[in-house]
């Protein structure tokens, strides 16, 4: 019986030959590439502030925006003291795509403490910011204003 080979199966040989031509350890160039793990955090936020929304005119705490390209977000932290835990401040609120975050509105005179942290795409988490006291009033609502006009007549 006379054996002939398959024009593919030749490919097919060159082929796995080649693939393996670059497993031998000898080459200069790598064949594969180990991705490297991102430990590195954010720097930790500055420049907190309060400032009034100029569409809203709500009361807003801003802080200035970090740099690093990988950023993902920010945590804002306010302080909440509690004999159940460590640490008397709890995470608040993530902030995507922003510096600021709307203040709440409260209903008698409240003095609140913020900080905030920055978290990267890998998870890394920075040091919190320094402390925000941020003291709130109750919103008042504006009473009408005076009017040039007379007083209406009133008939009897």
């Amino acid at each position: 019986m006379k054996y002939s080979r398959h024009p593919f199966t030749s490919l097919l040989a060159l082929a796995a030959a080649a693939a393996l031509a670059g497993c031998s350890g000898n080459s200069a160039s790598p064949t594969r590439v180990v991705p490297t793990l991102d430990t590195t955090a954010p720097l930790a936020p500055s420049g907190m502030s309060v400032v009034v929304d100029a569409v809203t005119g709500l009361d807003m705490l801003q802080w200035s925006n970090n740099s690093e390209p990988d950023l993902a977000k920010y945590q804002v932290l306010v302080y909440s003291p509690s004999p159940a835990r460590e640490n008397a401040y709890v995470p608040l609120v993530d902030v995507t795509g922003s510096n600021r975050m709307r203040l709440p509105i409260v209903s008698t005179e409240t003095t609140l403490y913020y900080r905030v942290r920055a978290v990267d795409r890998a998870g890394n988490t920075s040091a919190p910011s320094s402390v925000a006291t941020v003291r709130l009033w109750p919103s008042v609502a504006p009473s009408d204003p005076p009017s040039d006009d007379p007083p209406p007549i009133l008939h009897q």
